[in-house]
């Protein structure tokens, strides 16, 4: 048998950054331009609306899946045939 397996996603939701981290790194990003300025922006939280909408999109792709192929050990499947002409004995309906 062959089983369509869904992987695991590592997308994570992004924090952001706190007032005060970003204006650390926006100092230092300042103090490394030739004219001591930054056009750096706050990193916000990502909203859940955006993480659901990254995480569909990642689970849209094939690469989500991985085809495992599983053997019945033959004990397993002659059970399986003996419960099969069981239910069928049962129900009338065996042809043998």
């Amino acid at each position: 048998m062959i089983y369509n397996v869904l992987l695991k996603s590592r997308l994570q939701q992004k924090t952001g950054e706190s007032e005060a981290e970003f204006e650390l790194r926006r100092m230092e990003l300042a103090a490394k331009n030739k004219s001591g300025r930054s056009t750096a922006q706050r990193q916000l939280p990502e909203s859940d609306e955006e993480i659901q909408a990254r995480l569909a999109a990642w689970y849209s792709r094939d690469e989500a899946f991985a085809a495992e192929l599983t053997k019945l050990p033959a004990m397993d499947a002659a059970c399986i045939v003996v419960e099969a002409d069981l239910d069928a004995v049962l129900r009338g309906r065996h042809t043998a």
